[in-house]
């Protein structure tokens, strides 16, 4: 990587800083953020099926941070970032569990009349669907 060096790359990101209190003070410290942003960016084209293979993630990662896209949070902030995450997961399994309990999920687990041997073959459902469908075809037709 010739442009930007990582010396313009740190005066960048530490431009906003204190000089006693720098957000980067290594070029170690650089490449984790860089290689940080790049595990992101390759998370999200995965996901959202996207991505251009002449843009690659750690080239597209290193230019977010030199632009200022992409900023690099220190102690503090990513102390709050954590606790709002662990907030938001929190009442996420407190939505899934009211749900649950709205609808009734998971109670016929609890069933004891279940038998536990009792086994499913999909195939002969498969086929009854298949048996029920052309049926109803037929009375259609008819």
């Amino acid at each position: 990587m010739l442009h930007p060096s990582y010396l313009e790359l740190m005066e960048k990101i530490n431009a906003g800083c204190d000089e006693e209190n720098p957000l980067v003070k290594s070029r170690y410290s650089v490449v984790l953020a860089a290689a940080r942003r790049a595990r992101q960016i390759t998370e999200i084209e995965e996901l959202t099926g996207t991505g251009d293979p002449k843009n690659k993630p750690l080239s597209q990662a290193v230019r977010e941070l030199y632009n200022g896209q992409t900023r690099i949070l220190n102690e503090e902030e990513i102390a709050e970032e954590d606790a709002k995450i662990e907030e938001l997961q929190r009442v996420n399994r407190e939505l899934i569990k009211a749900q649950q309990a709205a609808t009734g999920y998971g109670k016929w687990a609890k069933n004891e009349d279940l038998d536990d041997d009792a086994e499913i073959d999909t195939e002969e459902d498969a086929e009854d669907i298949d048996v029920e469908a052309e049926e109803t075809a037929e009375e259609k037709d008819e």
